[in-house]
């Protein structure tokens, strides 16, 4: 990650490209190759003819200009430009806890906002999410790493229920489950909290080589 300022680079090996942009205006400035002649006899009939349009020498300047500002939109694009990035510290694996309990719907888009930008945070640093949820499920998904990108489409079809959450039978499965050490772990709570909450936390803490937990909670509706 590249910072400048408001702006950051998540690829900012590409904007090395943009020192050759020199070489491309001399390039598209460079006289065209002549044209090819091909004798044509009737062409005789028009040798005194005065011709309006001429071919330029050279590529007009502001065609130029026009290819170079091109050119560099496609290499400041290629970066992954980022406005007001986030200071993201060192790159972890990221362990992310939800609620998405019927507490939790009040606050569910400021929830799922959250934590894409945490997803996406782990996508731009090559690292897997191991995405859980605390409301019990007929179908419990595996708690594993995965894919930022995987992560992203089960948030993103994931929705709250209309149930209580289960923290302590989480706090078991995490116990249980094969996760790497080194996570960053991360607590997306509905705000109100509940039975079972320093058990999960404890969890989070004590997997492996895991890194402190963090709860954090939604801002308050206006």
């Amino acid at each position: 990650m590249l910072s400048l300022g408001a702006l950051g680079f998540a690829a900012p090996l590409a904007l090395a490209a943009l020192a050759s942009l020199p070489v491309l205006y001399l390039l598209l400035r460079a006289t065209p190759p002549a044209p090819r002649r091909t004798p044509f006899p009737p062409m005789r009939l028009l040798a005194d003819t005065e011709l309006d349009e001429e071919t330029p020498r050279r590529t007009p300047l502001w065609l130029v200009i026009l290819r170079l500002l091109i050119a560099t939109l496609v290499i400041l694009g290629l970066a992954r430009p980022i406005l007001f990035p986030r200071d993201e510290g060192p790159s972890r694996p990221l362990l992310l806890v939800m609620d998405d309990d019927w507490a939790a719907s009040a606050n569910w888009d400021r929830l799922v906002q959250e934590a894409g930008a945490r997803i996406d945070v782990a996508d731009r640093s090559g690292e897997p999410v191991t995405l859980v949820f605390t409301a019990p499920r007929l179908e419990e998904a595996d708690v594993a790493p995965q894919p930022p990108a995987e992560a992203r489409r089960r948030l993103a079809a994931h929705s709250p229920a209309a149930w209580a959450a289960d923290r302590a039978a989480l706090a078991e499965r995490l116990a249980e489950a094969d996760i790497p050490g080194g996570q960053e772990a991360v607590y997306l709570t509905n705000g109100i909290g509940g039975e079972g909450t320093e058990d999960l936390l404890a969890a989070m803490r004590g997997h492996g080589a895991l890194g402190q937990a963090r709860a954090l909670a939604p801002d308050p509706l206006n």
